[in-house]
């Protein structure tokens, strides 16, 4: 069997799409609209085709609703560029289903989907690509239909769906259609709050431990989608076909609650009607930290050391926690922190109660003893603290008076 790269050889995918076989003649065809309700967008290259789908305004995806309100402050922090102010009905869900899945100039979307909010309802629209050679005007209806949007939002798409239809669009002589639309990429986002728990971030897995829903039979691995697709040019038997709508109109509603359950989840983390796990907790802490809140950093980190953490994330966030405390000069939770992971075997943490006692208080022997105490926890010879243990024995027989740390 040809490989999928030798498929689209032979199909004459390389840059564009002129060259494009025609489907052989079949003695029986079953076009799209004999498997799905199929409309036409006529645009000035000729017409279009999409699927259009309304979801009601109480429609549940796992455990998010789809009319749930939008919280974006956090959201915007973390993505930056992405305004707080993210108006329900600006923003646009897209993922695309492609030729091939490595990228390249010979890769095209023939499937995109696209997920917004109309009033209360949650609308679909998927647009289809039925011969590559009417990709001017399957891009142009997708252009004309995305230009009221001003924030995107993708799982991997500024890696890879943008990027690509982009590079469509420049090959096909059109003007990219998001030149000022905000991009929010959960992908990176999910892979920061979940990589310490879940060896699988991909949406599909994201779906059955976060939003807690499967699948039904009628979906497919994303792997096989390029290949059916590539049959049908050739069949023209579009049955198969659903199974590849069915499975991007998932990413779509998947995607549209992972953007809902994060907002949530970063605004309230500790009112979640299902409790995060801890490492969730303590993974949110980070990104509170990194973004200056502070306050709300300490309360999580307080709530993930409480709900119990695998020790090594114990340890870290202990001395992440007391961190905080120390540059707020809050000494006495600082202290309490680093003796608590000290009793739990952490040298670094030993290492800070050594500075403590050697610069703010002068207790050179309780320097000393905590040294002494983050070498035997340290398993290898480290330069530093032999330096810093014979140092402090000079101070304290008058060998040494003065010291700048």
């Amino acid at each position: 069997m040809s490989t999928l790269s030798e498929r689209l050889q032979l199909l004459g995918i390389q840059i564009g799409a002129k060259n494009f076989p025609r489907p052989q003649t079949a003695k029986t065809t079953y076009p799209l609209s004999a498997v799905l309700n199929v409309s036409t967008h006529t645009t000035i290259f000729g017409e279009a085709q999409y699927i259009h789908k309304t979801y009601a305004a109480n429609y549940q995806h796992g455990i998010v609703n789809l009319s749930a309100p939008i919280f974006g402050q956090m959201l915007a922090s973390w993505g930056q560029a992405v305004s707080s102010n993210l108006s329900r009905q600006k923003i646009l869900f897209l993922d695309t289903e492609t030729s091939g899945l490595s990228g390249g100039s010979g890769t095209f979307a023939f499937l995109i989907g696209l997920g917004y909010w109309n009033d209360a309802e949650f609308e679909l629209t998927q647009f289809f690509l039925p011969h590559p050679e009417s990709e001017n005007s399957f891009l142009t209806a997708f252009d004309e239909f995305v230009s009221n949007f001003n924030c995107l939002v993708t799982f991997n798409g500024k890696s890879f769906d943008v990027p690509l239809i982009n590079s469509r669009h420049t090959l096909n002589r059109l003007q990219p259609p998001f030149p000022k639309a905000e991009h929010l990429d959960l992908l990176h986002l999910a892979r920061r709050l979940w990589r310490y728990r879940l060896t699988d971030r991909s949406l599909t897995s994201l779906e059955e431990n976060i939003l807690h829903l499967s699948r039904t039979q009628e979906d497919i691995p994303g792997w096989m989608i390029p290949q059916l697709y590539l049959d049908y040019l050739q069949t023209q038997d579009a049955r198969p076909l659903v199974n590849i709508f069915y499975h991007n109109e998932m990413d779509i509603l998947s995607l549209a609650a992972l953007f809902l359950y994060l907002g949530d989840l970063l605004e309230h983390p500790l009112q979640q009607p299902i409790q995060p796990h801890g490492l969730d907790w303590m993974a949110i802490a980070r990104l509170y930290e990194d973004t200056d809140h502070l306050e709300q950093a300490m309360t999580l980190y307080r709530a993930s050391l409480n709900a119990g953490l695998p020790m090594s994330f114990y340890l870290d966030t202990c001395r992440r926690f007391a961190k905080i405390y120390r540059q707020q000069r809050d000494w006495p939770n600082a202290i309490a922190l680093w003796q608590t992971a000290a009793e739990n075997g952490d040298p670094l943490s030993c290492i800070e109660l050594a500075k403590y006692y050697e610069h703010q208080v002068g207790d050179l022997d309780q320097a000393l003893s905590w040294t002494n105490q983050a070498i035997q926890q340290t398993k290898f010879s480290d330069p530093e603290l032999t330096k810093r243990l014979n140092r402090l024995k000079q101070k304290i027989s008058g060998k040494t008076t003065v010291f700048k740390e």
